[in-house]
């Protein structure tokens, strides 16, 4: 569970962030502020001019790791409690839109079919991004189902001719 940023707080993440571009040879702006989907989480942006792809990596596999070693450097400032985001050129962003869409797509279907609904597999934090997402729908909830690389979330309505025919068995 995250606590709230103090100002202190933020000032020695962007502090890290810049020490890290610096020490991987990158030059970038960094932009703090609060993520949306998670009380008391930041996102910290990476504004680069060049060579993105290097920090980004096929389908965010090197932002997936360096968002890992930010944590970790994070937990050894003591900001464990902290929930820290890294985007770079708003690439998760762009990808968070374009999957919020999709989702929001399930829904509409979910609901005009009362019919759970089964997105693509995903990578577990975009599996936690449409449960957070959904967390608050009235009218759905989340599951997810499968392991590994094939584990997915099916979307269902609260009610549904699903859960009547799993009880009625």
């Amino acid at each position: 569970m995250s606590m709230q940023a103090t100002p202190e707080d933020v000032q020695d993440i962007r502090d890290l962030a810049m020490e890290l571009a610096e020490k991987l040879g990158f030059e970038a702006e960094v932009t703090i502020s609060d993520d949306i989907l998670e009380e008391g989480a930041l996102r910290v942006a990476f504004s680069v001019k060049e060579d993105q792809h290097f920090l980004i990596g096929q389908r965010g596999a090197n932002l997936a790791a360096l968002q890992h070693l930010f944590r970790a450097l994070c937990r050894k400032k003591g900001k464990s409690l902290l929930g820290v985001t890294l985007d770079i050129n708003n690439y998760v962003k762009e990808k968070e839109a374009l999957l919020f869409q999709d989702v929001d797509k399930a829904v509409e279907e979910t609901l005009a079919q009362n019919a759970s609904v089964a997105l693509r597999p995903m990578f577990s934090f975009e599996r936690k991004l449409v449960h957070r997402y959904l967390s608050g729908h009235p009218k759905v909830r989340t599951e997810s189902a499968g392991t590994g690389e094939q584990r997915k979330i099916f979307i269902r309505p609260k009610i549904s001719t699903d859960d009547v025919s799993e009880i009625g068995e």
